[in-house]
């Protein structure tokens, strides 16, 4: 199933999540492609068996500058933002959310588009935030 996932919408990795809906790894084309040719995995197996365990989380308030540092030993980061849960009157939590993943030609796209828009600088008023990626 995560090979056809990563196939049909053209993407390099996916995050892997467990029944709370915690992110327990990545699966990615390398790791998978390198897994099934050396036969430590089948077709069949669960992804679980093929997970890149090795990830950074960042909030949409990480800088560039941090990001561009964590790519120098990671090659992606996973976006989480805060969101308020009510369950009553006095039952509210902070939960965290998936909301993409990051890699270092997102954040190289980022910062051409921003420069090139608005000559130099960034074009979104000077933010050097977290650029949003699709998951």
């Amino acid at each position: 199933d995560a090979l056809k996932i990563l196939k049909d919408h053209g993407f390099d990795q996916m995050p892997v999540v467990d029944q709370g809906h915690e992110v327990v790894g990545m699966v990615t084309t390398g790791n998978l492609t390198s897994y099934i040719v050396g036969g430590r995995v089948k077709l069949t197996d669960p992804v679980a068996k093929a997970v890149y365990k090795q990830f950074t989380k960042v909030s949409l308030d990480t800088s560039l500058g941090e990001l561009s540092r964590l790519f120098n030993k990671d090659h992606f980061a996973l976006v989480e933002a805060g969101q308020m849960s009510f369950k009553g009157k006095k039952q509210v939590s902070k939960i965290k959310v998936l909301v993409g993943v990051v890699t270092r030609i997102d954040l190289l796209d980022y910062i051409t588009r921003s420069r090139n828009s608005a000559g130099v600088g960034t074009s979104n008023g000077g933010s050097d935030k977290c650029p949003r990626s699709k998951l």
